[in-house]
């Protein structure tokens, strides 16, 4: 980058495990103090969001999702409870074996995370207006498990009273090992949800990667804007060039800070 972010508008948060055990290790990385444990807030959930984080990642069938979103309807008026939610998930007819051992696991995931009386809430630690940068490193979860805790964190901010008016950018490195191809059309239909219900309110969410071509053609196509910040001359790419036509070959020529961009709309008119 060629401005540097100030130590006082970067924070850092990281799994509450590795916090306790390794936070030295990432405030000399960052050279940085605001290092936090990930806690969240549960209450700041609905049962929609909850349903989303259940299913996030995976290749779900449109059963499971649909069950958990009846579930968690029901339970959406009464306090937020796991362990409710759990014994309600497991006593479902519905749902087979395979899919309840799912939602247990996901569940057993975040448990982890979740705020009680002595952590907390991340949100109270976000730099407003600086870098938020939530690191799961040396952490052993499967990309299915950082996907559905990075869900999490975007709907709390996106639903938590008091940010209403804050824009957020929410940028998903390695986007790449999140929206491989074959991913279920329910899934993609979250994930518009989840990037379009607040696009009137100044969320915006970037999908960063080097391999294009691996992401889900069906995530491509709902990007507005496609950037492109370098690219070597020897490495050519289907997305690209269906996307930016005979400027690929321009790619490798750009410095940093520079990039070329593809709009579906212009204000300009072009």
């Amino acid at each position: 980058p060629k401005v540097m972010v100030a130590p006082n508008k970067l924070r850092v948060f990281i799994d509450p495990f590795v916090y306790e055990k390794n936070r030295v290790h990432f405030q000399e990385q960052y050279k940085n103090a605001g290092v936090k444990p990930l806690y969240a807030d549960p209450s700041s959930l609905g049962g929609q969001e909850w349903s989303i984080v259940l299913s996030a990642g995976e290749r779900t069938d449109q059963l499971y999702v649909k069950r958990l979103f009846a579930i968690l309807e029901r339970l959406q008026w009464e306090p937020f409870n796991l362990q409710k939610l759990l014994s309600e998930v497991e006593k479902d007819e519905v749902l087979n074996g395979n899919q309840k051992k799912l939602a247990r696991l996901r569940l057993d995931v975040l448990r982890n995370y979740l705020s009680g009386k002595s952590e907390e809430d991340f949100v109270r630690n976000l730099a407003l207006g600086g870098v938020n940068i939530f690191d799961f490193r040396n952490t052993i979860r499967t990309t299915d498990d950082v996907f559905s805790l990075m869900t999490l964190v975007i709907s709390i901010l996106q639903t938590k009273k008091g940010l209403e008016e804050e824009p957020f950018v929410f940028v998903l490195n390695e986007a790449h090992d999140y929206f491989k191809g074959g991913v279920s059309a329910d899934f993609v239909e979250s994930i518009e949800h989840l990037i379009r219900r607040r696009r009137h309110g100044k969320n915006w969410l970037l999908l960063d990667t080097h391999f294009p071509d691996d992401v889900d053609d069906r995530v491509i196509q709902l990007a507005d804007l496609k950037f492109v910040h370098y690219l070597d001359k020897t490495t050519s790419s289907q997305v690209l060039n269906r996307a930016f036509g005979n400027h690929t070959g321009e790619f490798s020529a750009l410095s940093t800070g520079e990039a070329f961009v593809e709009a579906d709309e212009s204000s300009e008119g072009l």
